[in-house]
C-alpha cells in the first residue's frame, strides 16, 4: 500500500472541472481508495486528497503520469495555490492499519 497526498488552497473551479479531475484520479491504475477532505479550521492547506494505491510502483506511475501533470498545471492556471504532493509507503513493522 502507498498513499499519494495532494493538498492545496482552494480557488473557484467549475464543478465540471472538479468532476473531471476526480474521474481521472480515481481511474488511475492501482487505485484502492480515493477521498477529498476539507480543512474545517480555515487554515492552509484548505483541501486534501488522499489517494491510496495498491503499491508504491502504482503511486509512482501516477505521480509520473501526464494526466496528473496536466491536472496540476490546470489547477495552477485556475488559481489554486500552495499545491503540495507527497507519496508515503508502508514500513515492514506496520504493513497495515491497526484496529482499535
Amino acid at each position: 500500500m502507498a498513499l499519494y497526498i495532494s493538498t492545496w488552497d482552494s480557488s473557484p473551479v467549475e464543478e465540471a472541472v472538479r468532476q473531471r479531475w476526480a474521474r481521472t484520479s480515481r481511474a488511475a491504475p492501482g487505485t484502492v481508495s480515493w477521498r477529498v477532505l476539507h480543512n474545517p479550521l480555515q487554515t492552509t492547506p484548505q483541501t486534501m486528497v488522499l489517494h491510496e494505491f495498491e503499491s508504491l510502483e502504482a503511486a509512482q506511475q501516477w505521480l509520473a503520469s501526464p494526466e496528473r501533470a496536466a491536472m496540476t498545471a490546470e489547477a495552477r492556471q485556475l488559481g489554486r495555490t500552495s499545491i503540495s504532493q507527497q507519496v508515503w509507503n508502508t514500513i515492514p513493522a506496520q504493513p497495515g492499519p491497526l484496529q482499535p
